[in-house]
């Protein structure tokens, strides 16, 4: 039976606007091509995820290792990802915490685990999304993220169940699918964001997953039938 919920953020549970011009992302201000941006961004997100950088401006550099860029271009670039950010989860109370407060009041334990870096979780804290959750585990923090078995293992443990007994949910992103199926969880593709996003990437991400949403509402019918 199941008796927790686990979510993943970013994509899951709000997404990122991407309806800006050029002029409002980190490459414009930067004085990058959008391709040599994505590289870079792509390329250190791993280390970034397990605490590589003391704080958001040290994590810009560390993208752009190797290129001279001024001091103010990179603050600029710093403060439009975390405008960026922060716009995305002005939109997380609407549509999706209503459902966590509906899950914990009907006696589940919900968690939130997260592949984040410093700039990340600077802007998370502005937010306490903790407050909502019964447990939150950030990458950051703990220097191991997804789809490392030890993170949803953490989760499971401070939530006081077995990973048999909890359901993950997320997009699919950093192959968290695969890692919380492969410590004996039930895994739930949500693509409520990405199917306008990352369509073709969806095929594969079912390889991993026990269920399919497209929407958080969805959610309750799969409850109903795996914890009886």
């Amino acid at each position: 039976m199941i008796d927790t919920i686990i979510f993943d953020l970013f994509f899951t549970l709000f997404t990122l606007d991407y309806s800006y011009s050029d002029k409002e992302y980190e490459f414009y201000a930067l004085g990058i091509s959008k391709e040599e941006w994505e590289i870079r961004n792509n390329k250190t997100y791993e280390e970034r995820a397990l605490g590589k950088n003391a704080t958001p401006y040290e994590m810009m550099e560390y993208i752009l290792n190797g290129l001279n860029v001024p001091k103010m271009k990179i603050q600029k670039a710093v403060e439009i990802r975390k405008q960026r950010i922060r716009k995305g989860l002005s939109t997380i109370e609407a549509r999706s915490l209503d459902h966590i407060r509906t899950l914990k009041n009907s006696g589940y334990r919900v968690g939130l685990i997260s592949n984040v870096d410093i700039l990340d979780k600077v802007v998370l804290e502005e937010f306490n999304l903790e407050k909502h959750f019964t447990s939150v585990i950030f990458s950051y923090n703990e220097r191991v993220a997804k789809p490392d078995k030890e993170i949803y293992l953490k989760m499971a443990e401070k939530l006081h169940t077995r990973p048999e007994r909890c359901l993950f949910v997320g997009d699919g992103g950093s192959k968290e699918l695969f890692g919380a199926k492969n410590v004996g969880m039930k895994t739930v593709l949500t693509v409520e964001y990405i199917k306008d996003l990352w369509k073709d990437r969806i095929p594969a991400l079912m390889k991993d997953a026990d269920y399919y949403i497209e929407s958080l509402q969805e959610i309750y019918n799969i409850l109903e039938k795996v914890s009886i």
